[in-house]
């Protein structure tokens, strides 16, 4: 959460007439420092509970978003990410690598799922994948990182896949640092 208010975030809802929506994991997780960010005139913050691990989480979301005066969403950030185990391929377990496929491949697919039809409305969609260097095949840095690896390789190819299916959004994946 920390990344959030300390970092781009803020600047968002600093322009006017804004909408800026931020989601947590669970509703125990601590919001007063984001909630207490300065807006400008017309801007507004959403916090929201989006669960990656969740088949309905994302779609309860964008079902949710017209009673807050949300008809388009112009940027997505998939910015949720998991990173159980660190271990060389014979050392990492197939539920490893299950825990990390679902948040970090299989959390995007569903969130890009539910939110196509409000980026659709929006005349410069864009979807933006948190990603890693340690997802890359050309890089294949020598750490032991299987499991968190291979979700990101496969985020990376979502992320690509949408860009050759939906011409008409800026679709990317970042290396955070």
């Amino acid at each position: 959460m920390q990344e959030l208010v300390s970092g781009w975030f803020p600047s968002l809802l600093l322009r006017s007439n804004t909408t800026a929506i931020a989601t947590v994991r669970s509703d125990t997780t601590p919001t007063d420092d984001l909630k207490a960010l300065p807006a400008a005139e017309g801007s507004q913050l959403i916090v929201l509970i989006l669960s990656s691990t969740s088949d309905a989480s994302a779609a309860a979301l964008v079902a949710g978003l017209p009673a807050h005066g949300v008809t388009h969403i112009d940027t997505i950030i998939a910015n949720a990410g998991s990173g159980k185990t660190f271990k060389p391929v014979l050392a990492t377990s197939l539920s490893s690598l299950r825990d990390d496929f679902e948040v970090n491949t299989l959390g995007p697919v569903k969130l890009f799922q539910a939110v196509y039809p409000l980026l659709k409305e929006s005349s410069k969609p864009k979807f933006v994948v948190i990603s890693s260097a340690l997802g890359s095949i050309g890089y294949m840095d020598p750490s032991p990182n299987l499991s968190y690896g291979v979700s990101k390789v496969a985020v990376n190819f979502l992320v690509k896949k949408v860009h050759v299916e939906h011409e008409n959004i800026a679709s990317l994946a970042v290396h955070p640092g």
